[in-house]
């Protein structure tokens, strides 16, 4: 076991988080820093880019050190193969042993690789969120979507034949708005994916749907198809057709959102009566406590397009939290910074619009949620994190409760509704982090032991 502090690694498709972790002090020494991702660097082949990355993490761990890297990728989880990451590479598929690439840069390091979920539900597993559960899912929402479930009690996260879990982002998905089916692409380049719809991007697209419906509207014929990009320079407050009366528009906000509105809701009464009445609520309500308002308080650095993306997880009562300086933020990062404030003043305003997009983007998710309960009743809980869902908090459980009260487990969501809320939960900032996640694995990797569940629901090692 190493007594040493582990250099940990949180990688996303917006930000690279590193931090020194112990198991007695915590995070210290949190710095967050650009990803060398397409985003960022549009035409960089996918190749180069996993070469800056490899360069970026492999430079800041000290000699003959420890690491443990958190990647928002899917990969094996046995060998630690990525087979592809959206976020990151778009649709390059190629395998990338990363942790062999990592140690050929620094042969001297001991170089421990996981996915983000599995991550951050290690972390979340050890916490008291998760006591006395038998399974555990978590659902990542931001850039990207994935979940990871772990049977508390042995310790194990079961996978396929290629190593995999939960990559839920990337099944095909339908959505029905005004009756008309609505392909959006997502960014792997496949139409009508979850993540086209429920990601931190598809929201944006589904936001761009939503403000020309009205247009479209008579001259509409079977479907609506839009890409990723359609979303960008129209979807920031101010802007020429936000300021000519779209919703979220500077100004007269209000007036914008109800006409737009009015008359033009895709779903079911019920899901939107639920959505609007949940929405009004948390406006009345004092939100000093909620996680949205928490990360404000404690993170007054928490701000751009890491509310909802990734690095989502906030501070470390042990550990200081810098972001360093970038000069090089794309414009779609500040148009989805712009966005993403926007849509949550609404949602504590109330606004019906507001609601009927956070509805859209939460019911493919609700789909899996329903489905995944009704397999495995072990599941105690069901919780989520990433940008999306930790910024916009209990407005996003409550969107979720109510595409599963309008369209519940069968017999159970009648007789026992009660069984289903209990179990949905959306994670405070600091409870699914997977910075402590990797250091969690680089432990457990040093000592030999696996992580398992044994007393007063803290995961230890045996």
């Amino acid at each position: 076991m190493t007594a040493r502090p582990i250099t940990v690694f949180d990688v996303g498709g917006t930000h690279l988080r590193r931090a020194s972790w112990t198991e007695r002090h915590g995070l210290a020494e949190i710095r967050r820093t650009p990803s060398p991702s397409r985003t960022r660097h549009p035409g960089v082949a996918a190749a180069d880019l996993r070469t800056r990355l490899i360069r970026a993490m492999a430079d800041q761990v000290p000699p003959d050190g420890v690491a443990g890297v958190s990647l928002g990728a899917a990969l094996d989880h046995h060998t630690g193969t990525v087979y592809a990451s959206a976020p990151l590479w778009g649709a390059h598929t190629d395998s990338f042993d990363l942790r062999a690439a990592l140690r050929t840069a620094r042969p001297d390091v001991r170089w421990h690789v996981l996915n983000d979920v599995t991550a951050a539900l290690l972390h979340l597993a050890s916490g008291p969120a998760a006591r006395d559960c038998r399974k555990v899912l978590l659902t990542t929402v931001s850039t990207g979507i994935a979940c990871r479930i772990l049977d508390r009690r042995t310790g194990e996260i079961a996978v396929d034949g290629c190593g995999l879990q939960g990559e839920i982002g990337h099944l095909p998905s339908t959505l029905l708005l005004d009756g008309v089916p609505v392909e959006l692409t997502c960014d792997c380049g496949v139409a009508c994916h979850l993540a086209a719809f429920s990601s931190g991007p598809g929201l944006r697209r589904l936001a761009e749907f939503l403000h020309t419906r009205g247009a479209r509207a008579g001259t509409r014929a079977g479907r609506v198809v839009a890409a990723p990009g359609d979303h960008r320079a129209d979807l920031v407050p101010g802007s020429a057709r936000f300021a000519a009366g779209g919703p979220w528009a500077t100004g007269d906000r209000r007036a914008g959102i109800t006409t737009a509105a009015q008359g033009t809701s895709g779903f079911d009464a019920a899901t939107v009566e639920a959505a609007s009445e949940a929405a009004a609520h948390l406006a009345a309500a004092d939100h000093t406590g909620s996680p949205l308002a928490e990360a404000a308080r404690t993170r007054p650095d928490r701000r751009g397009p890491d509310r909802m993306g990734p690095g989502h997880s906030g501070p470390n009562p042990t550990g200081s939290d810098r972001t360093e300086p970038d000069h090089t933020a794309p414009a779609q990062d500040q148009e989805a910074a712009a966005f993403e404030t926007a849509l949550s003043a609404a949602l504590d305003a109330g606004d019906p619009l507001a609601s009927e997009l956070l509805a859209a983007a939460t019911r493919p998710v609700a789909d899996v949620v329903r489905t995944a309960l009704c397999l495995d009743p072990q599941l105690d809980l069901v919780a989520f994190t990433g940008g999306v869902a930790v910024g916009l908090g209990r407005h996003y459980r409550a969107a979720l409760l109510a595409h599963l009260a309008a369209e519940g487990l069968y017999i159970t969501g009648e007789r026992a509704p009660r069984w289903i809320a209990d179990r949905i939960h959306v994670c405070l900032p600091t409870e699914a982090d997977g910075l402590v996640g990797a250091g969690l694995a680089a432990l457990a990797a040093e000592s030999g032991r696996p992580l398992h569940r044994l007393r007063d629901g803290e995961m230890v090692r045996t």
